[in-house]
């Protein structure tokens, strides 16, 4: 999945843009595998072993690209699928284990808990996406606002 965020026109600086991203992945308690400044790329991961268990580990590939005003960042999320399946599988088999008295109709119930479970975890992946999403945003809007004062301030004389 992916998700694309540009600014334009943008005074910022690639570096920046990337510890900005940089810290707010940490804040969102991924580990951080590359930050490639020369490529400006960053590979991080969610995946404690709790979270590998439930099927809420998550990849987030970012890359930026900056073009004369105008800076885009692209955001590759992966695993996915397989996490959805993770979480349906362990749903299904703790409802077979509880409702394997009722035969074929404890096989359907449990069938129908186990995509309740793969819905769930597509819903928290979308939160995080979501919630990660805008916040970048925020932060970049954050960050333009403040190089603009910096340099209104310098241009005044004010330190």
């Amino acid at each position: 999945m992916k998700d694309l965020i540009q600014k334009c026109p943008s005074k910022l600086d690639a570096p920046s843009v990337m510890e900005t991203i940089k810290e707010r992945m940490v804040e969102y308690r991924f580990n951080i595998d590359e930050y490639d400044l020369s490529t400006r790329r960053i590979e991080g991961r969610r995946n404690n072993l709790d979270k590998v268990i439930l099927g809420l580990n998550r990849k987030l590939a970012v890359s930026i690209c900056k073009e004369k005003d105008r800076i885009t960042i692209d955001l590759k999320w992966s695993s996915l699928l397989s996490n959805c399946a993770i979480s349906g599988f362990e749903f299904f088999f703790i409802a077979m284990a509880v409702f394997r008295s009722f035969e074929f109709g404890g096989f359907l119930i449990s069938l129908a808990i186990g995509a309740f479970g793969a819905l769930i975890n597509l819903l928290l992946f979308m939160v995080l996406r979501l919630k990660l999403g805008s916040t970048i945003e925020r932060d970049l809007d954050d960050l333009e606002k403040a190089l603009e004062e910096g340099k209104r301030k310098g241009r005044m004389g004010i330190f």
